[in-house]
């Protein structure tokens, strides 16, 4: 079954965590992709990720052995700005220490789909 993702989905988890105290769970690519699933609909913090393509529809992203697909669902503006300047070519790729993003559940040409995204370090 398909799962839809819209911004108010996205800012519900948002909210939900924050109310509660909850810090995003901290993964890389491998752990993300085996338990796509459970962290679908849910703020994560990825780690180490390398960020490169960047255009109007999103960027691509390699953190643990597994490429990301990151979408423009939700995207912090400055994140976005900061991508499209900087991450635009596989020659210019980014390193970002910390992505705080939420996975959607779905996946594109077998990519992981993130929305809601933000460089937090």
């Amino acid at each position: 079954m398909r799962r839809t993702f819209t911004l108010l989905t996205i800012a519900l988890a948002v909210f939900a965590a924050a109310a509660q105290g909850q810090e995003a769970p901290r993964l890389d690519g491998a752990d993300l992709l085996v338990d796509l699933a459970k962290y679908a609909g849910h703020q994560v913090i990825i780690k180490n990720v390398s960020v490169w393509g960047a255009d109007n529809d999103g960027a691509l992203g390699r953190a643990g052995g597994v490429t990301l697909k990151i979408t423009t669902t939700g995207i912090d503006p400055e994140t976005f700005r900061y991508m499209l300047k900087n991450c635009a070519s596989s020659s210019d790729s980014c390193n970002v220490r910390l992505l705080l993003a939420t996975p959607t559940g779905d996946k594109r040409a077998g990519w992981p789909l993130l929305a809601g995204v933000k460089i937090i370090e």
